[in-house]
């Protein structure tokens, strides 16, 4: 998975917890915390329905997967899986933080026309 890739999921995924929580609009500060429900359903089918897992490591801004994560893994396999979904948990919260903060637009916002896309 490259970076692109990477963050066309991540943004996915956001606009996705965007739209099914609407009351995390009025309050964008820590928006991410009160919707932690929400983001771990919508990162949970993305982590199944991928192989590469490795990618959402390797691209996350999250600087270090807290231990307590992975300590009783029994596998490589389950540490990288437990890594990859504080990875994309963190990473989507942190993307949901932008688009309630107007740093990203929404998809939604973009379609309506209510914001030029990014890059224009």
């Amino acid at each position: 998975m490259d970076r692109r890739q990477w963050m066309t999921t991540v943004l996915a995924a956001a606009n996705a917890v965007y739209e099914a929580c609407p009351e995390a609009r009025t309050d964008a500060e820590g928006a991410a915390g009160k919707v932690a429900g929400e983001i771990q359903r919508a990162v949970q089918p993305i982590l199944a329905g991928t192989g590469d897992v490795y990618g959402f490591v390797a691209n996350s801004d999250l600087a270090e997967v807290p231990r307590e994560v992975w300590a009783d893994a029994r596998t490589f396999d389950e540490v990288l899986m437990r890594a990859a979904f504080a990875c994309l948990e963190h990473d989507v919260g942190l993307c949901l933080d932008r688009i309630l903060s107007g740093q990203i637009p929404s998809t939604s916002a973009i379609i309506s026309g209510e914001a030029p896309p990014p890059g224009s």
